[in-house]
């Protein structure tokens, strides 16, 4: 239990550094989309884990890491997630591109 209050304390930490160094602002950019596959969840593993802002996955009232294939597994696949990317606008809008195979509906972005 003392481990994963560490982890959500370092996850917020580096969230918090993360909105001090980009400029411009951050974006809270959300998304649906569809995993269908066991190869479409590896591949998009793949994709979100070369961005260098966090983003997560969402189904419900869970929220996991979407850089970590666990927690991409953890979740329910063959239905509909919510992305939420937090960086800049133009790098959510280039994630929301490379990941335009598997988005079934843009959502929207907002300012923090």
């Amino acid at each position: 239990m003392e481990n994963l209050k560490k982890d959500r304390k370092s996850a917020i930490l580096k969230l918090a550094q993360d909105i001090a160094n980009v400029e411009g602002g951050i974006y809270m950019a959300t998304f649906r989309i569809l995993i269908d596959s066991v190869d479409k969840a590896l591949d998009f593993n793949k994709i979100v884990d070369q961005c260098e802002f966090n983003v997560d996955l969402v189904n419900g009232r869970t929220y996991v890491d979407a850089k970590s294939l666990v927690g991409i597994f953890s979740l329910p696949l063959y239905r509909p997630l919510e992305v939420i990317a937090y960086a800049d606008q133009a790098s959510t809008q280039a994630l929301e591109e490379r990941l335009a195979e598997y988005v079934i509906e843009p959502v929207g972005a907002n300012g923090i």
